[in-house]
């Protein structure tokens, strides 16, 4: 089953990590040289998590992937009858990123629509204006 979970891979190169009852990494796929660091920040809060009642949680902390720093968000849960701890996370940095560009996206698209709206108001206020002038002219020569 570990083998398994080694190979799963979703959105965006994510995986999943599986963790022992004593906070041993069974399945990551995060690099040797990076592990050292993630354990140091991130192993505390792993094993107040494996001590505690908890189900499942959230936990933020530090990570690093090819010697870069990134903040993370992992989601954790307790599989009972394996000792296991099943977890996935995503970077800040990445959802960050995402962020920044869905709202790149909806301001073009929004200045495209304002723009679209700004033309047709123009023409329409033209159009007004010249039937205003015209009709004026029609009851200025009928008296």
């Amino acid at each position: 089953m570990l083998r398994h979970f080694s190979t799963l891979k979703y959105l965006d190169n994510g995986y999943l990590f599986v963790i022992d009852e004593n906070a041993k990494i069974l399945v990551s796929q995060t690099k040797k040289e990076d592990q050292k660091y993630n354990v140091i920040h991130f192993v505390p809060k792993l094993k107040s998590f494996i001590n505690s009642s908890q189900r499942s949680t959230y936990l933020e902390y530090s990570h690093q992937k090819d010697s870069k720093i990134y903040s993370k968000i992992s989601y954790l849960l307790k599989v009972e009858n394996l000792n296991w701890i099943i977890a996935t996370g995503f970077n800040l940095d990445k959802l960050n990123v995402n962020i920044e560009n869905e709202q790149q996206a909806l301001k073009k698209i929004y200045h495209e629509k304002m723009n679209t709206i700004l033309f047709w108001a123009g023409i329409s206020t033209l159009v007004f204006l010249m039937l205003s002038i015209f009709f004026s002219r029609v009851l200025e020569c009928q008296h």
